[in-house]
């Protein structure tokens, strides 16, 4: 039987003590024993994902942990679960959990947003995600989910992640329902014309000479302007 041991854990973390260890990465090493971990009571974030582990009963007493990841063991059942109160996201998809009362271990974790339980990508899931009712029945009893097998089902970004949905079913299907808009170039900040003056001749010499001086200065700025635009059309080129 493989396991974690107090020594393997302080060498791979580079601790004096459990207690010191908040991350812990333990994936693909074919753990079936996990006992000590029972003992990093200040964990936040833990991945033990591929391994070969049934029974999570250990993890109870790590009350700060918030991101679990136990993708592709062979959990059938969450005992111990329960005591995760800080949980925020769970990740279980590829286990052996085969009805739904093996969720109520889910009940009480009222932080909890993320729950996989299947990768459609991947092609993984549990032998619960093949009912007809699977959805409904996990959002009828974990109503605090927001994100359900990656899709967000509740909160703020549901409406953006149905959109997305939407456009890329769209854009897959050849449609033009949806067809962007065409896209117009902006309008210079100032006319061609802003820095030209009229011509008109006055008889009074004084303000001839304004003019001429004024026209002059104008003449200097229009220069500016032109090299300042230069300069802001290169810097957005190269940050293309």
């Amino acid at each position: 039987m493989s396991s974690v041991t107090e020594e393997s854990l302080k060498k791979q973390t580079k601790q004096f003590d459990l207690l010191c260890i908040f991350s812990l990465e333990l994936s693909h090493r074919e753990l079936e024993d996990v006992t000590c971990l029972g003992r990093c009571s200040h964990l936040i974030r833990l991945n033990l994902s591929r391994n070969n582990i049934r029974n999570l009963s250990c993890l109870e007493s790590l009350k700060e942990l918030k991101y679990l990841n136990v993708a592709h063991n062979k959990l059938s059942s969450l005992d111990g679960i329960s005591g995760l109160e800080a949980l925020v996201y769970l990740n279980l998809d590829g286990n052996l959990l085969n009805c739904l009362d093996a969720l109520k271990q889910l009940v009480g974790l009222e932080k909890l947003r993320t729950l996989l339980l299947q990768d459609a990508s991947q092609g993984t899931a549990n032998p619960i995600c093949q009912s007809s009712l699977y959805r409904a029945s996990v959002l009828r009893l974990l109503p605090q989910i927001h994100i359900l097998d990656g899709e967000h089902i509740r909160g703020q970004a549901k409406d953006l992640f149905q959109l997305c949905n939407q456009l890329q079913s769209q854009i897959k299907g050849g449609s033009d329902v949806l067809s962007a808009p065409a896209v117009s170039l902006p309008e210079p900040f100032l006319s061609e014309t802003f820095w030209e003056m009229s011509t008109a001749c006055s008889s009074d010499e004084s303000i001839a000479s304004a003019l001429k001086e004024f026209n002059s200065q104008m003449s200097h700025c229009r220069k500016l302007n032109a090299q300042a635009t230069a300069v802001i059309r290169k810097a957005r080129d190269e940050d293309k």
